[in-house]
């Protein structure tokens, strides 16, 4: 496991100690210890007793025994997402297929309840893309826009094919620009 922050720490040496040591010790591997070297300008590979070296952070090896257990607010949102991630596969497997065979009520049906915030970027699209086409379907404009806003939201420069989708469906998606962020 391990843990990343944008900043350094000081460690000092007991005895004559390599930069090799405290690389292995802080990064994981003995790779690193020119880094040290030239980030605390020293001449050598090795630091006498007393002497502080500066580590920079950038990612730093930490067991998964010396890392704090996640608090409640994080297990929460761990569970959560791996709920709806969970949900929006199961969906897109039927939404795909009810798609196909022209089954639109099916598509809206299985994507409504799926909160796009929780997935990643890739199948938050592809269940906004099924649903706004769906509501492109029943006629129902306002809602397709806003589905596609929130799929574009995740990628605005993402365009559809037309060899794949209809020219309606093409057009409310040009219609549905991403919402510019509010200062």
């Amino acid at each position: 496991m391990a843990a990343a922050a944008a900043s350094s720490i000081a460690s000092s040496a007991a005895s004559f100690t390599a930069l090799a040591d405290f690389s292995a010790a802080y990064f994981g591997n003995t790779s690193r210890a020119g880094l040290l070297r030239q980030y605390n300008f020293l001449a050598a590979d090795v630091v006498k007793g007393g002497d502080k070296l500066t580590i920079p952070i950038v990612h730093v090896q930490v067991r998964a025994a010396k890392l704090p257990p996640p608090d409640s607010e994080s297990k929460a949102r761990k569970q959560k997402r791996d709920e709806v991630s969970a949900q929006a596969i199961a969906g897109l497997r039927t939404a795909r297929a009810a798609w196909r065979s022209g089954e639109f009520a099916t598509v809206k049906r299985v994507l409504t309840g799926i909160d796009t915030d929780y997935l990643d970027t890739f199948m938050a699209i592809e269940v906004n893309l099924l649903l706004g086409g769906a509501y492109v379907a029943f006629d129902d404009q306002d809602s397709a826009i806003a589905t596609f806003r929130l799929a574009r939201s995740r990628r605005p420069s993402a365009t559809l094919d037309p060899y794949w989708y209809s020219p309606c469906m093409i057009e409310l998606w040009n219609q549905a620009t991403p919402a510019e962020p509010s200062p």
